[in-house]
């Protein structure tokens, strides 16, 4: 092992003891792609990969290459809003709307902070954000507006019944449950939309409950899961792809577990 890989190692295994005895990392983070507040709950290496450029690195590298401008964005999982907040940045057209979607109350001060720094960059653009505090399952799984939702120290976080089983520091907090297509009615999204999505496992019931809402969806990034983050049957990730591309969609740009899809329709 090299002097600078021992250096820092200890400087990790230093900044993690101080986290621990602080009660979390801080609220900001200084990234390669500015200030960002963060939840005082995010996991040490989820913060020390943002700080470097690497949390969420293959949203964040198809969002700057493949992704189009788009005048309506919806984003399910927007967690602190770090891919939001750059697809706002550079991919929402100018008098363009972004729906961002999060259910993890954990998440929301820091999102809605990174969400309104980067709407105030963009103070001379009527730019329309709305953030909803909901989960996001099939129209057969809303299940009368609401169901226990799983909260992890680190944030990483689902619906119970879609996810592992709870894990010793994780509590349940009841949660609206809505569906993409109950979504796009009550905020009037009849036109193309693009689609971000990284619902821990959510994404499929999207998928295979809820076509008629990808109707209208020009372009997706999504990342798709590994059946053990579910409590459904297991779905393998090409077997979501086929059936995506059975809508109409074609695969464009893969990186690890995330996927650009489009429709040649909306091209």
């Amino acid at each position: 092992m090299s002097i600078r890989s021992v250096a820092r190692a200890v400087i990790k295994k230093t900044a993690y003891g101080l986290f621990r005895a602080t009660g979390g990392v801080p609220s900001y983070a200084l990234t390669v792609d500015g200030l960002f507040a963060t939840s005082r709950k995010m996991a040490p290496p989820d913060y020390f990969n943002l700080m470097r450029g690497h949390y969420e690195g293959a949203e964040r590298t198809i969002l700057r290459g493949a992704f189009r401008n788009a005048s309506t964005i919806v984003e399910i999982g927007s967690n602190i809003g770090v891919v939001a907040s750059l697809a706002l940045d550079s991919k929402l057209e100018r008098n363009g709307r972004m729906i961002c979607v999060e259910p993890n109350p954990d998440s929301h001060e820091a999102l809605y902070a990174n969400l309104s720094r980067a709407q105030k960059r963009r103070a001379s653009d009527d730019i329309q954000l709305r953030v909803l505090h909901a989960a996001v399952s099939g129209p057969q799984g809303e299940r009368g507006g609401s169901a226990e939702f799983i909260q992890r120290a680190d944030l990483s976080s689902g619906l119970s019944g879609q996810v592992s089983g709870r894990a010793s520091d994780s509590s349940l907090v009841n949660v609206e449950v809505t569906s993409l297509s109950s979504i796009l009615n009550a905020h009037n999204v009849d036109g193309p939309y693009s689609l971000i999505c990284d619902a821990e496992g959510a994404e499929i019931p999207l998928i295979f409950e809820d076509a008629a809402a990808l109707k209208n969806c020009s372009q997706m990034l999504i990342e798709l899961h590994s059946p053990s983050l579910t409590g459904r049957e297991d779905v393998p990730p090409d077997i979501m792809v086929r059936e995506l591309e059975s809508l109409g969609f074609r695969l464009r740009v893969r990186e690890h577990d995330t996927y650009y899809l489009d429709k040649l329709a909306f091209n």
